[in-house]
């Protein structure tokens, strides 16, 4: 599943101008979209083995292509699965990984 479509089968966004603060770019976009785009990428519980990564992925590539052309995918809902993609971890800290070498995030 990529998220790359057509320009027929997208809607036109209206960002605001004038240089505006990322957050209210964001919210011109549909919330669900953003917050699929803005999860962590994990493996494992009620995302399966493979983890969320197509579904994270294609959302940023979603919102970045809306804000770069002004328009949004008509199809996003197909190509993001909300309900898969946003980590659960009924308030628990999503673990840490580190590098093994030198301790840094990966």
């Amino acid at each position: 599943m990529h998220a790359h479509t057509s320009n027929k089968n997208k809607h036109r966004v209206t960002l605001p101008s004038a240089s505006p603060e990322p957050e209210e770019l964001l919210s011109a976009l549909p919330a669900d979209l953003v917050r699929v785009a803005e999860q962590p990428i994990i493996k494992g519980g009620h995302v399966g083995i493979v983890g969320n990564v197509t579904y994270v992925v294609n959302a940023r590539r979603l919102v970045y292509d809306a804000l770069t052309e002004g328009r949004v995918a008509e199809d996003w809902e197909d190509i993001v699965d909300v309900e898969r993609s946003v980590v659960r971890t009924g308030g628990k800290k999503i673990p840490t990984l580190l590098c093994p070498g030198c301790q840094g995030p990966i």
